[in-house]
């Protein structure tokens, strides 16, 4: 069997003041300012402040993982996020080859940074 190369976190300087904001909203805005593809499940709630300046964009990362209990695999090009809760229990949602079958995913509905294009419906 051949290994799975291990993709590295983004490790960009990262500035945010964010107060009173939801966790899958902070995770969603660390997307966007690395340019990742990233999923997140329903399951992840709560909310933080974030104050951090010129701070390596993995060390915040991995900083919310260990303070809410969450964990992340990547699945190709998309980066996973759940709580670890879920990955202890083997209830991954998302696996590589499950994502080949998925629709298409878009960045064009406006307020989101991400939806499905489903059928002609947008979720």
């Amino acid at each position: 069997m051949v290994p799975v190369p291990v993709r590295k976190l983004p490790d960009m300087p990262v500035t945010m003041h964010m107060n009173n904001v939801s966790v899958p909203v902070l995770l969603r805005t660390l997307a966007k300012i690395a340019e990742l593809n990233m999923m997140i499940n329903d399951s992840i709630t709560g909310q933080t402040q974030l104050v951090v300046t010129e701070s390596p964009w993995d060390q915040v990362f991995l900083g919310l993982m260990d303070a809410y209990g969450l964990a992340y695999e990547w699945a190709g090009d998309i980066l996973q996020v759940f709580s670890a809760a879920d990955f202890k229990n083997g209830s991954r949602f998302w696996r590589p080859e499950t994502l080949m079958k998925m629709p298409k995913l878009s960045r064009n509905w406006p307020g989101s940074s991400w939806y499905i294009r489903n059928g002609g419906r947008n979720r």
